[in-house]
């Protein structure tokens, strides 16, 4: 069978795990950024850079701009992301034979709408890691107004799924997402979650003593996390301590101030290594958002063989409810919180035991293969 020629335009995170699985069994052209050159000018410039063996392209001056951009974002060069990286990426592509266009459309939107209007026959993906913000803000704006609070909208957001009618295919990362978007945009919706990866779980003892619940919370401890919910839980009746390594917003701290926080262990900002490695002296990780895509600190618990709370608002749960690896909650509901950590409590050995079989089944089915089935489908479609 004749290998896939793709053309895939990303944003270097969980992508370059992709690209290394795809290029084993596609005929591959990959543009990205940031992924700097070993010794390279960008490389000192980018001192967590990405490097990655093979062939790729990286555009370079959207590089620099992309970084620019990060550190001076009050002169809203961010606007012009999608124009810059696409004036950029058309000049690395030598033809238009392509079976499948697989691209980010924060970034490269203009890039695609060209090629579609330059008759390239291709079938294209939108991959699109966050939940559409028209509908997540509705839902802040009531978390906020619950807390006293009055949300402010981040501006330049709002009217993003417009882009998304160039794709033929959308990929989401989880059934929230996939909701947040159903009402709003004509293309057909595939829901692949990211999985592990491309991780191994790692065997942990067993830190549990039956009784308290030691819980981390990852992240920046704010209304939007679910934050709210945490101060308001009754941690004398449910036993259990809770651990926050991250930020705390301004709504936060406010909120702790009327509360009872002695059950909440403030960790502030710590080293990514030095986290994983305090994962380990944890039961349990929590996870109350009221709007979170795929949460990476709940995939960082499970590879520590944690079972995990997450609100039924975080893409997380999908895989949480199907392999049985923790337990899910109604978004904003306390008393559906404080009976999924009872819940957890109860089964916490069994959950314990699925993350390993959880972890069996990705690393034969990982979220590159389920890809890679797709594109199949797509190919035997034009068949």
């Amino acid at each position: 069978m004749n290998k896939t020629k793709l053309l895939l335009i990303s944003r270097p995170d969980h992508s370059i795990n992709l690209y290394k699985e795809l290029r084993k069994h596609q005929d591959l052209t990959f543009i990205t950024f940031n992924v700097p050159l070993p010794g390279s000018i960008l490389k000192k410039m980018l001192k967590k850079g990405k490097v990655i063996p093979g062939n790729y392209i990286n555009c370079l001056f959207f590089s620099i701009y992309n970084q620019l951009s990060r550190r001076f974002k009050m002169l809203g060069f961010n606007r012009f992301e999608d124009s810059v990286a696409s004036f950029e990426a058309q000049f690395h592509i030598r033809n238009n034979n392509f079976d499948i266009i697989h691209y980010w459309p924060i970034y490269f939107t203009e890039l695609v709408r060209k090629l579609k209007n330059n008759n390239c026959k291709s079938k294209y993906i939108a991959d699109v890691y966050e939940a559409n913000y028209k509908t997540v803000k509705e839902i802040y704006k009531e978390a906020y107004k619950k807390n006293g609070f009055v949300y402010v909208d981040i501006k330049g957001k709002d009217n993003r799924f417009e882009n998304l009618d160039v794709a033929d295919v959308i990929f989401v990362p989880s059934s929230f997402v996939k909701k947040t978007y159903e009402n709003h945009v004509k293309s057909r919706i595939e829901v692949i979650d990211y999985g592990l990866l491309g991780h191994n779980v790692e065997k942990t003892k067993n830190t549990f003593n039956g009784k308290k619940l030691n819980c981390l919370f990852i992240g920046n401890a704010s209304i939007e996390k679910g934050f709210d919910l945490l101060l308001k839980l009754d941690f004398d009746e449910l036993n259990i301590d809770i651990s926050s390594a991250g930020g705390v917003s301004e709504e936060v701290k406010s909120l702790a101030l009327t509360g009872d926080v002695k059950n909440i262990n403030w960790l502030g900002n710590l080293p990514f290594k030095e986290l994983q490695s305090l994962i380990s002296e944890y039961d349990a990780i929590i996870l109350p958002s009221y709007s979170d895509a795929f949460s990476m600190g709940i995939i960082e618990g499970i590879l520590k063989q944690k079972p995990v709370i997450v609100s039924d608002n975080c893409g997380n749960a999908d895989i949480v409810e199907r392999w049985k690896i923790g337990t899910t909650f109604s978004s904003g509901d306390i008393k559906s919180l404080s009976t999924a950590i009872i819940e957890l409590k109860e089964n916490y050995r069994y959950f314990r035991k699925n993350i390993l079989i959880y972890d069996e089944f990705e690393q034969k089915n990982s979220y590159p293969k389920r890809v890679l089935e797709i594109y199949k489908k797509l190919k035997e479609e034009d068949n």
